[in-house]
């Protein structure tokens, strides 16, 4: 990625002719604003981490063990399901970052039966699945990173998280639709990600640092960048 920053510079042609001026008055008649492009390189390795993408939502999720429970849909029902996912995509564009995937995936619905006398212990009864014997059914995830630099020097993120089902689950004959359910399943571990984004870009790069070593290379002089106020602009960020 490349942050440029703007800076000002340059002379005005003549010199005020009027005496009486100040140092002061004299040096901001001769200094006429101009622009200086410093490139920072900022690798897109240093702001997302494929071991945090990696462990937040794994290559391949098996939950068909044990029934769990859908508290939304009353007592007594429960699912049991399974993921497979492809690699992660990692994109950018202007000063936006986006990591995707597609996940295929199955689930069982079940309810939750007494057992007949003399038995005591309830029992779970299939209702009906998706993704079983038939084609696994697929959803699209998405978190798109807004970066912006800030006044303290340091790149934030905003992460946004979206799924996009391509097929929904209509796990029994009756079309029960339990679709909603794996969604919150999926938005919990990927809003996980999402704060580790968000929590790891401040921190990837000292941006003061760099772009203070490229001023100082520049001018051949041992400068200080500007204060923040005095005129120092950033220009959009583009990935490269």
């Amino acid at each position: 990625m490349l942050l440029f920053i703007n800076s000002c510079s340059g002379l005005r042609e003549g010199i005020p002719a009027a005496s009486h001026k100040s140092t002061g008055e004299l040096v901001e008649a001769l200094v006429d604003p101009s622009e200086i492009t410093l490139p920072v390189l900022v690798p897109l390795t240093s702001l997302v981490s494929m071991a945090d993408l990696e462990s937040g939502l794994p290559m391949s999720e098996i939950a068909d063990d044990t029934w769990k429970e859908i508290p939304e849909q009353g007592s007594g029902k429960a699912i049991k399901y399974r993921w497979d996912r492809n690699p992660f995509e990692v994109t950018a564009h202007d000063s936006v970052l986006v990591v995707s995937t597609e996940i295929r995936y199955q689930v069982q619905y079940a309810h939750r039966v007494k057992q007949p006398w003399p038995f005591t212990n309830y029992t779970w009864i299939t209702l009906g699945s998706c993704g079983y014997h038939e084609p696994m059914r697929r959803v699209r995830v998405r978190l798109t990173s807004n970066l912006a630099l800030q006044s303290d020097w340091r790149l934030h993120s905003t992460t946004t998280i979206t799924t996009d089902f391509i097929d929904n689950c209509e796990a029994t004959f009756f079309g029960i639709n339990v679709t909603d359910r794996i969604k919150r399943i999926l938005d919990d571990q990927l809003l996980n990600i999402a704060e580790r984004i968000d929590e790891r870009v401040p921190k990837a790069v000292d941006v003061h640092a760099k772009a203070e070593g490229l001023w100082q290379t520049m001018l051949s002089l041992s400068l200080s960048i500007p204060p923040w106020d005095s005129g120092l602009r950033f220009s959009p960020m583009a990935f490269n």
